[in-house]
C-alpha cells in the first residue's frame, strides 16, 4: 500500500490540503474517515485486507496527522462535513468515478452531516456508505457509568480536550494537563474504549494517534460530540448502508446503531462480538468481510 501522504483536494477551501494514502485505481473508490483524534492509519488493517484490485483512499480529517487547520479554525464536525463534499465534487480531487463512504465514529457523523447537506450527491457520486461505531445522538462520554461516577469521567473527558476554544484561560491548563494524563493512561487500558478482543498492540497503536492529535481539534470536536444532535442524513436513503458497531462498545452503544438501522431504509446491521468502540483496529477481519459481502464492487476486466 502506498503510504506516501499526497494531497486529496488541490487549492481546498478554508486554505488547507487534506493529506491523503491512495491505493491501486480501480473504477470505484472506498473513501475512508476515521474518527476523532486518529488518523488515516486507523484504517490501515482494513484497507490491507480488501481486494487489490478495489481502489481505496483514507486521509486526515482538518486538524488530524498530516493535515492542518489551514485559514479556518477548527470548527468541528459541520466543517469537516463541507470538507468531504469538496472532496466529493472538487475536479482535482484524486476520486474518479463512483465512491462508497466509510466512516468510523466521528468519520461516521461527518458523513452524515454530508448526507444531510449535499442529498444530491448520493444514488449519483456516492453509491454506498458503512458506518462503524457512531450515532446520531450525543456521544456517551459517561461510557455507560452510572451516578456521580459517571458525570465525573464525562468531565474527565471534556477537561482532557480542553476548554471550549473560546473559554480558554490560564486557570483551566493544570486541570488539562492532568485530565490529559489521565485520558492518555486510559487510552492504553482495555476500559473504555476497548472490548476484550482488544490487543496491547491495538490499544498503543490508538493511544499514540490520539495523543499526537493537537488539543484545539480534541476540544472543538469533543464538546460538540458530547451535545450531538445529528442532521437528518436525507441522501442515506438512497444508498445501500452497512452499519457496524462492538458488542462491547461503551462510547456509542449498540442501541445507538440499532436506532441509526430503523431510520434508514437500505441499511444492514451487524455487531462485532467482543469489540468495543475502536472497530477498524479491533475487528478488522470482520468489518473487511462485511464490506465485502454487503458492497460488492464493479471489477477492472
Amino acid at each position: 500500500m502506498t503510504t506516501s501522504h499526497n494531497p486529496i483536494c488541490p487549492n481546498h477551501t478554508g486554505g488547507t490540503c487534506l493529506a491523503a494514502t491512495p491505493r491501486d485505481p480501480v473504477d470505484v473508490t472506498l473513501l475512508f474517515l476515521h474518527g476523532m483524534g486518529v488518523t488515516a492509519r486507523s484504517w490501515d488493517q482494513v484497507r490491507q485486507r480488501l481486494p487489490a484490485d478495489w481502489r481505496t483512499v483514507a486521509y486526515d480529517q482538518r486538524g488530524h496527522g498530516h493535515s492542518a487547520f489551514g485559514l479556518l479554525p477548527p470548527t468541528g464536525l459541520a466543517q469537516l462535513g463541507a470538507d468531504l463534499a469538496d472532496i466529493l465534487t472538487h475536479p482535482g480531487s484524486c476520486l474518479p468515478g463512483p465512491v462508497v463512504l466509510v466512516g468510523h465514529s466521528a468519520g461516521g457523523i461527518v458523513l452524515m452531516h454530508c448526507a444531510a447537506t449535499h442529498p444530491d450527491l448520493f444514488g449519483t457520486r456516492v453509491v454506498g456508505a458503512v458506518l462503524l461505531s457512531t450515532t446520531a445522538a450525543p456521544v456517551d462520554l459517561t461510557c455507560g457509568v452510572k451516578g456521580p461516577a459517571g458525570l465525573l469521567l464525562g468531565r474527565l473527558f471534556l477537561q482532557a480536550a480542553g476548554a471550549p476554544p473560546d473559554r480558554i484561560t490560564a486557570r483551566t491548563s493544570l486541570a488539562v494537563r492532568l485530565s490529559s494524563l489521565l485520558v492518555r493512561i486510559m487510552t492504553r487500558s482495555r476500559w473504555p474504549l476497548y472490548g476484550h478482543a482488544s490487543t496491547p498492540a491495538t490499544r498503543r497503536a490508538c493511544s499514540e494517534m490520539i495523543s499526537a492529535t493537537e488539543p484545539a481539534t480534541l476540544s472543538a470536536l469533543l464538546h460538540q460530540l458530547s451535545a450531538n444532535r445529528g442532521p437528518e442524513p436525507t441522501g442515506l436513503s438512497r444508498v445501500p448502508v452497512l452499519i457496524g458497531v462492538g458488542s462491547e462498545d461503551r462510547l456509542t452503544p449498540p442501541s445507538h446503531s440499532r436506532d441509526l438501522a430503523r431510520r434508514l431504509p437500505h441499511a444492514h446491521l451487524f455487531t462485532a462480538p467482543r469489540a468495543g468502540h475502536v472497530l477498524p483496529l479491533e475487528a478488522p477481519d470482520l468489518v473487511t468481510r462485511k464490506i465485502r459481502d454487503l458492497l460488492p464492487l464493479p471489477r477492472r476486466e
